[in-house]
């Protein structure tokens, strides 16, 4: 239960923060949900640990101005409109959820951090060591693999985008560090991050760098000289160990990446597409989507359930994904507050120039608001956990960042936060057992058990429900076809159970209502697996 008593625990919360950092990438191992239960595996811990503190930033809420307070209010209002409304209202929850934990953890990174710059520095090495120690990882078992398939990360584009905060942090960490072993440890950690980006072949994790490594010189006038040194010793050992790990893949790799880029601004004829890496495609596609509700959207995550399914989880711009998810309501104010904090972070970096590291978070927030614009930089948990970490140090960061709970307080803030929390936390447990069930457990004997019945209550993933439709269908093939067409309605890719339908259906001796779930298996697919679904249909079809 949080309180709102002092506590003098700051360095305790902000080793928490840090592990949790540390932790988190190599739970990308593990078979869940990984955008969604990671969270709530390395956060709980984190929630008990620092609740004075989120007690704390909840009372400066709760005690900020009205306009402040009002901003709050219209997000909440915005986010349960949105979800109240939402095409797909059980996955919308789950993401509602994973913000509200992560945005309890941001605002405990700001409480521990108010005013202490070794509270900072700490979350900062958490960065660092997280993205250096998953990509070190990674980086071996692609070698013992045989170079083949990037390992442990779900998609390459992903190492770029984790590998932001711990090449910034790492150089940070060079910078400010006193002695001789910590900075060539931080040497070496940065190194590995830098190289990890640089290999991804990702063009938006090079521009992101590029723009924090140029903020924090230029709000850094007493380290410019160390900022550069540490930059080029970085770019350096970056190059080095990037350019052993030679791969032919073309999406992998800073060569092809330039080589991508240099094909794509042809004089003779500019490839917009190819330029962006078909983003300007799915950019149109995500706002002509977000045209059909502006005001209140979607719901969150709207993006993987928009039909025919399309490139990516997410519209690789923030903009776009806030507009998409909750509309000109929610949107506004999200933006507003992000807007706000960079702002502050900005002015306070100048005037406490000998809090480094301060400035160095304020560095990172403008990298991961710079990529934002790219990527799914606030939808990853891998980026996304960080950037609220650091965004919190902004809002509180700074020795003025903290009301005075001794003052007259708002005593609704805490109760509000803790209920928040708390059901938060019982969303996401549930969302992850339901994903173990699914995808990890033996399919249930039929659709009376537990867990089938809370899916159909509650259809936050339908991952793996193909399991249990196949083991299903050998004594009960109605129930089997009655739940494929169930989750048509429900799952991020209805193509596979119009596909397992048809399968069904044939196999019952009805061809004429298989055909049908074929032809939809097509109109709703991704336009790059309509063939296969074209040559599946001819191979079921075709005459003996």
């Amino acid at each position: 239960m949080m309180t709102s008593a002092p506590t003098d625990d700051s360095a305790r919360v902000a080793t928490w923060l840090a592990g949790a950092l540390v932790v988190l990438p190599l739970l990308q191992a593990l078979p869940l949900d990984f955008d969604r239960s990671a969270v709530l595996a390395v956060l709980l811990p984190v929630l008990w640990v620092g609740r004075h503190k989120l007690a704390s930033a909840a009372l400066s809420l709760g005690n900020s101005r009205r306009w402040i307070r009002s901003a709050l209010l219209a997000t909440g209002i915005a986010i349960i409109l949105s979800v109240a409304f939402a095409d797909q209202p059980a996955p919308a929850i789950v993401t509602a959820a994973t913000w509200v934990l992560v945005a309890a953890a941001g605002l405990i990174a700001g409480a521990a951090a108010n005013g202490r710059e070794a509270a900072i520095r700490r979350i900062l090495e958490g960065v660092a060591l997280g993205s250096a120690l998953a990509l070190a990882i990674m980086g071996c078992l692609w070698l013992a693999t045989g170079r083949g398939a990037v390992p442990l990360y779900a998609h390459h584009r992903h190492v770029g985008l984790h590998a932001i905060g711990g090449a910034l942090a790492g150089s940070a960490l060079l910078v400010t560090s006193q002695r001789w072993p910590q900075r060539c440890c931080w040497l070496a950690a940065g190194g590995v991050s830098w190289a990890g980006l640089l290999w991804s072949g990702g063009r938006t994790p090079m521009v992101a760098l590029t723009v924090g490594i140029a903020v924090w010189f230029g709000i850094s006038a007493g380290l410019r000289k160390k900022i550069a040194l540490a930059t080029a010793l970085h770019l350096g050992l970056g190059l080095a160990v990037s350019s052993s790990f030679v791969s032919s893949r073309p999406e992998l790799g800073w060569r092809h990446a330039v080589s991508r880029t240099a094909a794509a601004v042809q004089p003779a004829s500019v490839n917009v597409s190819k330029l962006t890496s078909t983003r300007s495609d799915f950019w149109r596609e995500a706002a002509e989507h977000a045209l059909k509700s502006p005001w209140i959207g979607h719901g969150p995550d709207a993006y993987r359930h928009i039909l025919p399914k399309l490139d990516g989880q997410q519209p690789h711009n923030l903009l776009l994904q806030l507009w998409l998810d909750l509309g000109i309501a929610g949107a506004l104010p999200l933006l507003g507050g992000l807007g706000c904090a960079l702002v502050l972070g900005w002015r306070q970096a100048r005037a406490h120039p000998d809090n480094r590291a301060y400035g160095a978070a304020f560095a990172l927030a403008m990298a991961f608001t710079a990529a934002s614009m790219l990527d799914g930089v606030y939808y990853h948990v891998l980026t996304l956990l960080p950037a609220m970490l650091v965004l919190g140090i902004l809002l509180f960061g700074h020795p003025s960042g903290l009301a005075d709970i001794n003052g007259p307080r708002r005593t609704a803030a805490i109760p509000i936060a803790r209920t928040l929390v708390s059901v938060a936390a019982a969303v996401l447990a549930v969302h992850s057992w339901l994903f173990q069930q699914l995808a990890v457990a033996s399919p249930p004997r039929g659709p009376d058990a537990a867990a089938a019945r809370l899916i159909r209550v509650f259809p936050s993933t339908t991952f793996g429900l193909w399991h249990w439709l196949d083991a299903w269908y050998r004594d009960d093939p109605a129930t089997a076809i009655a739940w494929a067409r169930w989750a048509q309605g429900h799952a991020a890719n209805p193509s596979l159970f119009h596909i397992r339908a048809g399968q069904y259906l044939l196999a019952s001796g009805d061809p004429d209502a298989a055909r049908e779930e074929l032809r939809a298996a097509r109109e709703t697919a991704h336009w790059t697996a309509r063939p296969a679904i074209a040559e599946l249909e001819k191979k079921l079809f075709s005459n003996p």
